[in-house]
């Protein structure tokens, strides 16, 4: 399964972002994330989580450093690939 993890900053990211780099690093290496784009205003980013079920894909987006400490909020929606 898929899940399309849309972020948004709700104060300043910055004492976080070494920390946030490390972690999506991990989810990356492990193969829960699969790629990551930052919004250009800094406003956030949004990424795709790969894993079996909905309660793992919330777990993995709570344990980003940025969410864990209420700096972000973050949207959780299934998606599928339509050419898959």
């Amino acid at each position: 399964m898929s899940f399309l993890a849309t972020t948004t900053n709700v104060a300043d990211p910055t004492p976080h972002l070494a920390a946030e780099g490390r972690r999506v690093g991990e989810l990356r290496d492990a193969g829960l994330v699969a790629w990551l784009l930052v919004h250009v205003d800094g406003s956030g980013a949004t990424f795709l989580v790969t894993t079996d079920d909905a309660s793992t894909a919330r777990e993995i987006v709570d344990s980003l450093p940025l969410v864990s400490s209420g700096t972000a909020t973050v949207e959780l929606r299934e998606v599928r690939d339509p050419f898959a």
